[in-house]
Parts: C-alpha cells; structure tokens; sequence
C-alpha cells in the first residue's frame, strides 16, 4: 500500500480536475470574447464602408468624424487599384497590390493585415464601388487586443 493517506491522493485528484475544468472554461471565455470583438469591429467596418461609398466621389471626409476616435482608416482605390484618395494625408496603401486588384475588380475582401504606418494589427475590409474602383476601410485591432490580455 502507499504511504500516502487516501485524503491527500483524493485532495490532489480533485485539485488536478478542478486545474483542468477552470483552465478549459478560461480558454472558452477568451475565445468566445475574441470573437464578439471582432464581430464588432467587422460590423463596424461594414457600416463606415457603406459611410465612405457615398462620399468616394466628393469633398467630403471618407471617414464619420464621430467614428474616426475609434481609429478607422479608408481610401479610394482606382480600377487599378491604386489609391486616388485617403482619410489621412500620406497613408499608406491599406491593401497589397494582389488584394487591392482584386477588389477594384469586384471582389470583397475582409482581412486581418499588420501595417507599418500606421503600426499595428488592423482589419480590413474591401468592397467594390459601382463605379469602379473600390473603396477599403481598415479599424485598428489595439483596443481588441488590449481586452484579451
């Protein structure tokens, strides 16, 4: 028989399993609040994509003065896919020369692409105009990432 009381191996047991059921229930929390922020963060992009698509062609902001605390980028892209017109004096392409073509040409496009300027993690979202061209959104990640850790 083992010199360890039968107390002492059922504590440690029980220990062991409660390890493991909160572990797995912090895992399923992180994941599922990681995906309600993205959610959020791709609704948002939807509804200031459909904002910068009337005003692609005007004098206008492309992006909601009120939505741009929230870091939101968004350019015009020519059929071509080069950029004709952007949020910010100076930014820089949001999409890669192969995602820009395709979404001047019809595709929507909704990505998770790290920048250089401005730096981070953002996310991305094409759509085509009905002109031609597209129009691209992007919404920093900082604040999603901040909440999971």
């Amino acid at each position: 028989m083992s010199a360890i009381p039968i107390r002492v191996r059922l504590t440690v047991a029980f220990a062991a399993a409660m390890v493991c059921v909160i572990g797995a229930m912090a895992v399923l929390v992180y994941v599922r609040v990681g995906g309600a922020l993205m959610t959020s963060v791709d609704q948002t992009l939807r509804a200031q994509a459909r904002e910068a698509v009337t005003h692609a062609h005007d004098e206008h902001g492309l992006v909601d003065p009120d939505a741009a605390s929230g870091v939101t980028l968004a350019q015009v892209l020519n059929a071509n896919g080069q950029p004709v017109k952007s949020s910010q004096p100076g930014l820089s392409p949001l999409l890669d020369r192969y995602d820009a073509a395709r979404s001047a040409h019809g595709v929507s496009l909704l990505r998770t692409v790290y920048l250089q300027r401005p730096q981070g993690e953002w996310r991305v979202l094409a759509e085509p105009l009905p002109s031609g061209g597209a129009i691209v959104v992007a919404r920093s990640l900082a604040a999603r990432e901040e909440a999971l850790h």
